[in-house]
C-alpha cells in the first residue's frame, strides 16, 4: 500500500486507496476467527483493524471519480483496483482527521512489522 502510494501518486485520502488494500484484510478476518498462529500477531491485527473502522465514514465522505481507476496486481491479494475521489459536501471528517486516522494505522503496522521481525529471529536463534 505504501508503494503503491508513492509509486503511483494516489493520495490517501482523495483516493479509495486505504480502503482497497484494507477492506479485502478486514473481510478475510471476518470469515475467520484465527489468521495467525501467534495471539500477539492476531492482537495487533486486531487493533489495526479497530483503527481502520474509525475510517469507515471516509466511503459516504469522498465519492469515486468515474473513469479515474486503475487496477494494480498485488502479491497478496491479487488485483487491487484504486480510484480517485473527491470530497462530498459536509463530510464527517476532516481530510486532517482522515489522514490522522491513517498514520495511526501505519504505526501500529510497524508495530506488527517489528514484532514479526523479532520473532522471526527469536524463532531462527532457537532452532
Amino acid at each position: 500500500m505504501k508503494k503503491v502510494n508513492s509509486s503511483t501518486g494516489f493520495d490517501w485520502i482523495d483516493s479509495t486507496l486505504f480502503d482497497s488494500f484494507i477492506e479485502p484484510i478486514k473481510m478475510s478476518k471476518n470469515d475467520e476467527k484465527w489468521i495467525f498462529i501467534d495471539r500477539k500477531i492476531e492482537d495487533i491485527l486486531d487493533e489495526m483493524l479497530i483503527i481502520y473502522e474509525k475510517f469507515s465514514s471516509h466511503g459516504n465522505d469522498y465519492t469515486s471519480i468515474p473513469g479515474s481507476h486503475r487496477t494494480i496486481k498485488v502479491s497478496i491479494l491479487g488485483e487491487v483496483t484504486i480510484n480517485n475521489c473527491s470530497v462530498c459536501h459536509y463530510p464527517k471528517l476532516s481530510s486532517d482527521e482522515y489522514r490522522k486516522i491513517i498514520f495511526e494505522f501505519l504505526e501500529k503496522d510497524n508495530e506488527f512489522r517489528e514484532y514479526i521481525a523479532r520473532m522471526r529471529l527469536f524463532v531462527d536463534t532457537i532452532v
